[in-house]
């Protein structure tokens, strides 16, 4: 049976076997899905968009299933998956684009969510994307990075970065409004970017030296913090 054929066959199984959030734990565990990440940059389109098309539904059918699995996972999952994000080939990069954005929006993967947005690897791959000579492409990526921006408990390196990169930031969100037409994007790229310009350098202070610790190039004040 040519690869084509049989690929299609696998899909329409899948599918079917998804319909049951039992079969689908059972998929996962497996470790099928990472396969399907392979797949993903087959050099056949056919066998590529078929292999997204399955792990889209794997991810976003049963949710109560993929959610835990994916933290559970979240480490080997995602080392081969960021690299799909920057394919060369437009359709799989997409594709990859649009699933990630479908899952960290929604409430089932919050805790994935939240480390993911917490990575500052994950945000300088998302502010690339943003880059893309596509402009779908680049209003995909904008719907990942504004969750960078509003989440209220960023971590250091996370703001370091959009501090130092904000008026670049702003002046590119500013680009995408121009060219966008949809109501809901330009209300989020306006707030957004009302994030950005009110972000101020985060504080940082000397690490505190352990209690007892006393080095002779110390000159014996307690810094006001760690009193």
């Amino acid at each position: 049976m040519p690869m084509r054929r049989l690929h299609s066959s696998l899909v329409q199984f899948f599918a079917l076997s998804f319909a049951m959030g039992n079969l689908l734990r059972l998929f996962l565990t497996s470790g099928k899905a990472f396969e399907l990440i392979g797949y993903a940059r087959h050099h056949c389109i056919d066998v590529a968009a078929d292999a997204i098309y399955t792990l889209r539904t794997a991810m976003l059918e049963h949710k109560e299933v993929s959610g835990p699995w994916l933290l559970a996972n979240y480490d080997e999952f995602f080392a081969l998956y960021n690299p799909l994000l920057q394919c060369q080939d437009y359709v799989v990069g997409r594709q990859a684009l649009a699933l990630l954005a479908g899952m960290l929006m929604d409430r089932k993967f919050q805790r994935v969510m939240l480390t993911y947005v917490s990575n500052e690897q994950n945000l300088k791959i998302v502010m690339n994307l943003m880059l893309a000579d596509s402009h779908a492409f680049q209003v995909e990526a904008f719907h990942l990075f504004k969750i960078f921006v509003v989440n209220p408990q960023k971590p250091l390196r996370i703001q370091q970065i959009l501090v130092k990169n904000k008026d670049r930031l702003v002046a590119l969100l500013q680009t995408l409004h121009a060219r966008s037409n949809d109501a809901n994007f330009s209300a989020d790229q306006q707030k957004v970017i009302g994030r950005l310009l009110d972000m101020q350098p985060p504080q940082t202070f000397p690490r505190c030296k352990p209690l007892g610790e006393t080095p002779s190039s110390v000159s014996g004040q307690i810094p006001a913090h760690c009193q």
